[in-house]
């Protein structure tokens, strides 16, 4: 069952990552309230793991504070019922498939979509840990990694970082992390 529940909000983030269809604010509204039929969500929370209760019978497992599963449990949400928007600030009118957003800025380009969501908040999390060595993503041409180590040159700043994010979504991408 929570394997199950794991998949289905990987599914959701997927899907609300690479699709758009024509919806209004109504969405987020229609979505609201249905969920707190499955699980009562914080609606003032500004944490993941605060706003998304576990469902009635589960409990969440102990995690390390290190550990990307504690990163994640602990990313800061926008308010309820913020619109997810696209690289150009335009708002992502599909607002029906999520139930919360990420306060997390994208680069002004058109780069950072499906997978590639999945490889930032990855390296994200290694860069706040400051594991620059096991920083590295598959380039889908040659399924070989690219190394922010290598890439920075000695420059460990998060200005770099995020350029050899933009660069690692220039050439990997779903297949290349399916790979890896």
């Amino acid at each position: 069952m929570m394997k199950q529940m794991k998949f289905i909000g990987l599914l959701l983030l997927f899907a609300s990552s690479c699709t758009s269809q024509v919806s209004t604010n109504d969405s987020l509204k229609k979505i609201s309230s249905f969920l707190p039929s499955v699980i009562q969500f914080d609606e003032d929370a500004n944490l993941l793991h605060k706003r998304v209760p576990t469902p009635k019978g589960f409990e969440r497992v102990e995690l390390d504070s290190s550990s990307f599963g504690f990163y994640l449990r602990t990313l800061p949400l926008k308010p309820h019922l913020s619109q997810v928007t696209f690289f150009n600030g335009k708002k992502k009118l599909k607002n029906n498939v999520y139930c919360a957003v990420i306060d997390q800025d994208i680069d002004p380009v058109d780069l950072q979509q499906c997978a590639d969501a999945v490889m930032r908040l990855r390296g994200e999390y290694l860069f706040s840990q400051k594991r620059f060595a096991d920083i590295h993503f598959n380039f889908l041409s040659d399924g070989k990694p690219r190394y922010f180590i290598e890439y920075s040159n000695g420059d460990f700043s998060y200005r770099k970082f995020r350029s050899y994010m933009k660069y690692i979504f220039s050439y990997a991408n779903t297949g290349s992390l399916k790979n890896e």
